[in-house]
Order: structure tokens, then sequence, then C-alpha cells
């Protein structure tokens, strides 16, 4: 009993090893403000409405009517929220939004090299699993996320990415409670962190969960994984079920169309083995590598001939074939030759950018570059010695990046958020309004809503008709209206599913506009009080109900693999 409480308390000090790598993938985002890269003001400005919602007595905004010069816009409701939640909880405490946002960040720097270490560590071992981590804290294509883009929910999602795998693995190895609830919260976290990271990272999921359904043979594994699996999908529907029910009723194709159209953005095979050379800081958008890094793929290639070992145990030759399949999937998709399955299967055309499975890949590339330890164990110590060449390598060959572009400094205004969209072009923190409902086909030219709070009531005021907005809410407007005769009156408010109306208390019927999309209503002659507010859906509230269930179900699986006796799990 006594050895059993002492292993549990005993540390690993390569964790350490990995902080001190997270440090070093943070230090340059020190300095005040923000990144100057393309997409950190509009995740600062998401994570924005989030806070600005709560303090509005909203606890899941999906609209809010600040957003898109004041018109109202649904944005919420279809990007992956945990990055603005944790953004958001954080500002709480945190002196400001943008110093929040960098704790955040740091918490995926820590994930990325620890979560890294701890899948990789039951595989490899400490001295391989240690570069693995270096390998994925450190990769080219890292910096263009933290640095340059600021595309900081998907670096989120990655990070989570070898989470996701180490809680299965420990979960097939020998069944706990608490990493069964890993499994789950995990999971869930990377649907809720980047839509489209998870839809490129469910392939992975599912051919690693059977892979350990054959190496851990038995029906228990099947369920207890499956189990995981369903909880996770169940726990996050709040978000993702209305995100695929309502697309529809959006322009969300344009993301497949013109610029976005991934036969546009194919990387080409010397951009895979390229150098990374430093940029040019006298560039607006610098090009940026699309590269494993020499390094990185010298250390990969050493790992995967290591599978043709006969000293290496089945387990792990086992995931070093995964491994290896990933990494080579994931090219051939990036590559011009994929486009037929680009156009074909469904939804991922959303993703824009192939390039995107580089995140993926590095998951197989960092467990490969950390399998090349296996041609050091003997003698005794080198192995040692080859880690630390490996590591200062990888860290070597990114130093480049490690000085980032100049800073902005940014302020969690309404005022500044609505200069931003004008500046940035970046209506409602969009860059193709994407998120316009079906029946906007042409946006009004002129904002409802000024910096210093002037916000329109209706649009193409009629003869006889005069509005004020007595109160604006996240997602609800209040206004005064006096018409000499009955009219029909345009909201300047964007329609959407959920809104519903009252004139002086009783409900009233709304529809969209021709071409505007905007929100019309009838008025009866005389002064009223009207009031507008957007509501769930009837598939969020069932969405709601499934996370709640979800979460439910997930306790009492928890308590019922707590009650039981665990069973001692296969050697691995």
């Amino acid at each position: 009993m006594t050895k059993r409480i002492w292993a549990r308390l005993r540390f690993d000090p390569f964790l350490i090893v990995c902080g001190l790598f997270s440090i070093l993938l943070f230090v340059p985002l020190l300095q005040p403000g923000l990144p100057q890269a393309p997409d950190a003001v509009l995740h600062f400005y998401r994570a924005a409405a989030w806070r600005w919602a709560w303090d509005d007595g909203v606890l899941w905004p999906r609209w809010h009517t600040l957003l898109h010069q004041g018109y109202g816009y649904p944005v919420l409701n279809f990007q992956a929220p945990l990055w603005y939640v944790l953004t958001a909880l954080a500002s709480y405490v945190a002196s400001d939004l943008s110093a929040a946002m960098k704790a955040v960040l740091f918490l995926a720097c820590l994930l990325y090299a620890a979560g890294m270490y701890l899948w990789a560590r039951t595989i490899l071992g400490r001295f391989g699993a240690i570069v693995a981590a270096a390998a994925y804290a450190f990769a080219a294509f890292r910096f263009r996320e933290l640095y340059f883009l600021g595309g900081y929910p998907q670096f989120l999602a990655w990070a989570l990415y070898p989470i996701v795998l180490y809680f299965f693995l420990e979960l097939a190895r020998r069944p706990t409670a608490g990493r069964f609830l890993g499994a789950v919260l995990s999971l869930a976290g990377v649907v809720t962190a980047h839509n489209i990271s998870a839809m490129l990272f469910a392939p992975v999921v599912a051919v690693y969960l059977v892979a350990l359904a054959i190496m851990y043979r038995g029906s228990h594994v099947w369920k207890r994984l499956g189990a995981a699996v369903v909880a996770a999908a169940l726990v996050s529907a709040v978000f993702w079920l209305p995100a695929l029910s309502e697309m529809g009723d959006t322009r969300v194709r344009v993301l497949t169309w013109g610029y976005f159209d991934v036969s546009l953005h194919f990387v080409h095979p010397a951009d895979l083995i390229a150098a990374t050379p430093p940029l040019d800081d006298r560039a607006a958008n610098p090009p940026l590598p699309f590269t494993f890094g020499r390094w990185h793929l010298l250390l990969a290639g050493a790992g995967a001939l290591t599978i043709f070992r006969r000293a290496r145990a089945g387990f792990t030759t086992g995931h070093l074939v995964v491994a290896l399949g990933i990494v080579g999937t994931c090219v051939f998709m990036m590559l011009p030759a994929s486009l037929p399955l680009w156009r074909n299967v469904p939804l991922i055309g959303f993703a824009e950018y192939p390039w995107r499975l580089f995140g993926v890949a590095f998951l197989g590339s960092s467990l490969l570059a950390g399998a090349a330890m296996g041609w050091f164990r003997r003698p005794r110590g080198l192995q040692r010695i080859a880690a630390a060449v490996a590591i200062l390598g990888l860290l070597l060959s990114v130093a480049v990046y490690q000085f980032p572009r100049p800073f902005l400094a940014v302020r969690a205004t309404a005022d500044d958020y609505l200069v931003y969209e004008t500046a940035f072009r970046g209506m409602g923190t969009t860059g193709a309004d994407e998120f316009l409902s079906r029946w906007t086909e042409q946006a009004p030219d002129e904002a409802a809503l000024q910096p210093g709070g002037q916000r329109r009531a209706l649009i193409s005021l009629p003869e006889g008709v005069t509005a004020t907005v007595r109160d604006a809410k996240t997602r609800a407007l209040e206004l005064a209206v006096r018409a000499e005769q009955p009219i029909t009156i345009t909201v300047a408010q964007f329609y959407f599913a959920g809104w519903v109306a009252w004139v002086d208390g009783q409900a009233s019927a709304v529809w969209p506009a021709p071409q505007s999309g905007l929100i019309q209503m009838r008025v009866p002659a005389g002064n009223h009080t009207i009031r507008l507010e957007h509501r769930d859906t009837p598939v969020q509230r069932v969405a709601g109900w499934l996370s709640a269930g979800g979460l439910l179900a997930t306790a009492a699986l928890l308590w019922q693999m707590r009650s039981r006796r665990r069973p001692p799990g296969p050697p691995g």
C-alpha cells in the first residue's frame, strides 16, 4: 500500500524540462499588447464579446447586437468557443483582456510539451518522449500560428491533440475514473476549441482507437473507449449541433469559393523539405515557409527506420506505424494530387487551406523524431547525450522565429471594436461575411452604430415615423416608435432564426426584409414600445439538453468506475 501511494506521488523531473520548453516558446510574447498578426485582433474581440455578454447576464451568447457595425451577427454561434471562454474567464483576474489572452496562450504552450511527453513516454520511454516533446513544441509551423498569424483557437486545439491520445491510451491500458474523465474532457476540448482542427483530427482519433482496441484485445476496451467518445460528443453538443444544423441559414459556402478554394493553397513537395529561413520584417505580410524543418525531418526519418528493428516491442512498433501513416496521409492531402478528395469528401473543403494538416502531421512526425533515440540505447549514457543534441538542434533550427514582429496595443471597448471593423475590414470579426444570413443579399452601407454609442433604430425611416433606441443589450433591443398610421418598419438589426418581438407587450411577427435581410415587422398607429429579443432556437435548446445529459452520463460512469475494483491492465 505504501509503495502504491509513493508511486502516485513521485514526480517525473522531465516534466520540469517540458515546462522550460513552454517558457521558451512563450517568452517572446511578454511585450505589451498583442503580436502584429492578422488574426490575433479578431480573436481578441471575439473573446471581448463573450466577456461583454457575461457582463450583460447572457451565459452563452449566440448573437451580439454590437457586431457587424451594430447590425448584429451570429458569429459566436458558429465559431468554437473554448478559446474565448477561457480568455473571458481569465479576464476577471488579469489586468486586461490582452493579458488574459496571453495567460491562455501560456497554458496552451504548457500543453504542447507536457501533452506530447506524457503520450510518448509510455510508447518510447523518457528520453525518446522528451525529444518528441521538443519536436512538437518547436515545430516550425508552431511559430507561424503563435507569432505571425495569430490563429490562437487553432493553436489551442493542436496543443490538445496529444492530450487526447494520451488519455485514450491510458484508458485502454488501465481504466480509471480520472482517465475516463480526461479522455472525455480533452476530446470535447478539441471539438470546442476549433471547428476545422476537430474535423481534421477526427480520422486520427478513429484510427488510433481501432489500433488500441486491436492492441488491447477485449470487448471491455471497445466499450470504455466508445463510451468516452459518445460522452465527449454529448458534452460538446451545445456547440457543434447548432453550428452544423444552422449553417444552412448562412452564406458560409463562400469559404469554399474564390480565394478560399483549397486548390489555390496546396503545398509543393519542395516546400516540405525547405530550410527555415528568417522572415522579411520589411514586408507587411512576409511569406512564411510551409516546412517540417530539416532537422525535424532528419530525426523523424531516423525514428521511422527503427520500425524495422527486431528489438522493438510490438506496442511501440504499432504506434510508430500509425505515426508514419499519419504523416504520409497528411503530406498527400497537402499536395495538389489530393484535390479530388478535397472536392468530394463532405465538409473538408471548409478547411480552406490544406496546410492546416501540418497540425496533425506534426503529431506523427514528432513521435517519430522521439523514436530516433532508439538507436542510442548502448552504451549506457549515450541516449542521454543523443537526446540533448537532438533537442539543441530542434531549438536552434527555429531560433530565427523567436523574434516576433511588432506588437499592437488593443483595448476591449465597444468604440475600439467598431474602429477595428472598419480599419481591418473585419465585419463581425470575419473576413468574408460568411455568417450573414441567406436572406441578406446586400448589407447596408451605413453603420447602425457609431463610436460613441449613437445607434440607428430603423432603416429608411418612413414619413410620419420617428424611432429611437431606448436600450441595447447583447441580444435584445428596445425601441420607442411613433407612427401616424399602421406601417411596416425595418429595424437596424439583421434577421436570423431566434428573433422574437413584442409591441407594447403583445407578441408580434418578424420576418427578413428583401435584399438587406434586416428585421421587418408591422407597427400600428400611435406611440409604442417595441422589444426585440434573440432567443435560443429549438436546435440550440436541444443541444443544451444533450450537453447537460452528457455531463450527467459522464458523472454516472465516473461513479460506476470508482465503485468498481480496477482490474490489472495488459503490459504496455
